[in-house]
């Protein structure tokens, strides 16, 4: 949620082990003085910005699609983790994916080198909102 706006999902999907999603104000990061260094490590930055994605954009986005992780593995993990984690390997704005992969065991079933599959839509250029689904059958790099 975000102030005035909620979203909400449901999935049938058998081979689905996390959905998480999350929305943020474009402008979040920036109005809490916080830059892409907290959610994002230097590769990741290069990740995005050779996808053709504003700087200005990138702590939001890092930071939109790696709580959109931690919501989706939760329940697997059943306990705190930090931004690093699970790392942005690859941007395609044109079609508002991000593909992550995760960085460390973090469970049984979501381990180091489990590739995740995020996607992003910028709402009418002041919110990002962000959606992670980790699949059972998702695979290692």
């Amino acid at each position: 949620h975000c102030d005035e706006t909620a979203m909400a999902v449901a999935v049938t999907q058998e081979s689905l082990l996390g959905v998480g999603i999350d929305l943020e104000r474009r402008t979040a990061c920036r109005d809490a003085s916080l830059d892409a260094r907290h959610f994002l490590n230097d590769a990741e930055r290069s990740v995005l910005e050779r996808a053709g994605i504003a700087c200005e954009d990138h702590a939001v986005l890092g930071f939109s699609i790696k709580e959109s992780f931690f919501k989706a593995a939760y329940p697997q993990v059943g306990r705190y983790f930090g931004f690093s984690a699970v790392s942005i390997v690859d941007a395609d704005p044109s079609r508002g994916r991000l593909t992550l992969v995760v960085a460390q065991d973090l469970c049984r079933k979501i381990k180091r080198g489990l590739q995740v599959a995020g996607e992003y839509v910028d709402l009418a250029g002041a919110m990002f909102s962000t959606v992670v689904t980790i699949q059972a059958s998702d695979r290692r790099p």
